[in-house]
């Protein structure tokens, strides 16, 4: 792409003898208009630099190159200036026929001079890869300064105005100028103002993505919602974001379908592991059909507990040919594997994961059990997520369902990758409400100043009360 401030330099070069001329400065401006690059141009500059050019065909070309309005009239005002100027032109021919053609031959022999000169300055950046030519020994910042100050500070005030009301370029991808507040082009850094060097990082590191590719990850919700049976994480998952895809291990969705009439929502039915995997496959290929058009949509697994339970009663098929899972004490090893890693294979890697992995919202129920780790810590009952103790982990976001006082189902945010703040007694909730809530607590967090909290629908817990991972290894999985 043309570098608008090659030219702006060649223009202002106090070496060049026929700086008056406006050749040299309408074959840089041609140049950009060939490569499409006009309208990185300056308004201020093309205000102050349009004169030069007196090929009325080029100006046209810009026109259609230039989108820009303000463009666009100051073209058409040296158009009409040079077509004014050749009807002059054409009468003066007419009287003095032999002063004329000298006129032309000496600004034929000066366009010549000029031309070869442009000549061996592109041959020179072509071979050495910049401009190897000497053309002062003084500061090119003094030099530009000299320019800028013979423009009058109205004239400067108002191509400010006009570049701050500037409209964005349809596709900013593609605009690789910029300018600062004087309306001096900047070098593009692609977004960053660190002045760091563009790098080539995907042929490096194909694994890494950009920023902007990270915060449309980031889109994706995963949550674990655990609790009770009859606690209402059947109706949060239905809430959830659709087109919607539901694998029902308990048989159970059927209750709920009716109260969801009009919204997007393929069932699953799945009575073991083997068609809870075939299930998940299908709701994948579903969900990405849906997302060629515009449509992130939730895949739900409900429940993960069952799903725990179904990958140890296939594995004991396979490596002890039962279903009973209390004939099996897994505690061998197979293959050279331990029990505990071959199942953990068919619900972590095999399923979990697999979902976790796709770029849509995830909703994982989970019944409750107690903690008796904590028990026998001295810490009182409590519970935990039913299930493989990994799932609570693997995903963002946690919430935990029960009965408050009055008999309310009521929502305790225990996990939140967004904030550091967390959420208790959220009434009735849904998916969209937690997310609310989840991004209320956050905006709260990025406030310089105090937030009133009084009045929020639940109250404020200072800090995450599930830890980074699980405790016990993989032979301690049952309690």
């Amino acid at each position: 792409m043309t570098d608008e401030q090659d030219w702006i330099d060649d223009l202002t070069d106090p070496s060049d003898e026929q700086d008056d001329s406006p050749t040299l400065f309408e074959e840089n401006f041609r140049k950009m208009v060939s490569d499409d690059d006009v309208g990185d141009m300056a308004i201020s500059t093309l205000e102050n630099q349009v004169e030069r050019i007196g090929d009325v065909e080029i100006l046209e070309d810009a026109v259609e190159a230039d989108d820009r309005d303000e463009a666009e009239e100051i073209y058409q005002q040296r158009i009409g200036e040079l077509e004014g100027e050749s009807e002059d032109s054409e009468e003066t021919v007419e009287e003095t026929p032999e002063a004329s053609d000298e006129t032309a031959d000496e600004s034929d022999d000066e366009d010549e001079e000029e031309s070869d000169v442009l000549n061996d300055l592109v041959e020179d950046e072509d071979e050495e890869g910049e401009d190897t030519v000497e053309v002062s020994d003084e500061d090119p910042e003094d030099v530009l300064e000299e320019a800028v100050e013979e423009e009058s500070t109205e004239s400067s005030e108002e191509a400010a105005d006009e570049e701050a009301v500037e409209e964005e370029p349809d596709n900013p991808d593609e605009d690789e100028t910029s300018q600062d507040d004087s309306g001096t082009p900047q070098p593009d850094t692609g977004g960053n103002t660190s002045g760091l060097p563009d790098v080539d990082v995907g042929s490096l590191a194909p694994d890494a993505i950009s920023r902007e590719q990270a915060a449309e990850q980031d889109k994706q919700r995963t949550i674990l919602v655990w609790g009770p049976e009859g606690s209402g994480k059947s109706h949060v998952a239905h809430s959830a974001p659709e087109p919607i895809c539901y694998i029902d291990t308990e048989g159970k969705a059927d209750e709920l379908a009716e109260k969801f009439d009009g919204k997007r929502i393929h069932y699953f039915v799945a009575d073991n592991y083997k068609e809870a995997k075939s299930a998940m496959e299908q709701a994948l290929d579903v969900l990405h059909k849906y997302l060629e058009s515009g449509f992130r949509g939730t895949l739900v697994v409900d429940s993960m507990t069952a799903m725990w339970e179904y990958a140890k009663v296939d594995y004991a098929k396979y490596a002890y040919q039962t279903e009973n899972l209390s004939e099996v004490n897994f505690q061998s090893e197979l293959e050279g594997e331990k029990d505990w890693t071959k199942i953990k294979a068919r619900h972590n890697e095999e399923f979990r994961e697999r979902i976790l992995e796709s770029p849509f919202n995830v909703v994982f129920t989970s019944g409750q059990k107690e903690d008796y780790d904590a028990v026998f810590d001295g810490g009182g009952k409590q519970w935990v997520p039913d299930g493989e103790k990994w799932n609570r982990y693997a995903v963002k976001d946690v919430v935990r369902l029960r009965r408050d006082g009055s008999g309310k189902t009521v929502g305790d945010l225990k996990k939140a990758a967004k904030t550091r703040y967390s959420f208790a007694g959220l009434v009735w909730p849904t998916f969209d409400s937690i997310y609310e809530a989840i991004d209320e607590i956050y905006a709260a967090e990025q406030s310089p100043g105090e937030v009133d909290v009084t009045d929020w629908p639940f109250d404020v817990i200072d800090g995450q009360p599930v830890g980074n991972s699980p405790e016990g290894s993989d032979e301690e999985e049952e309690d």
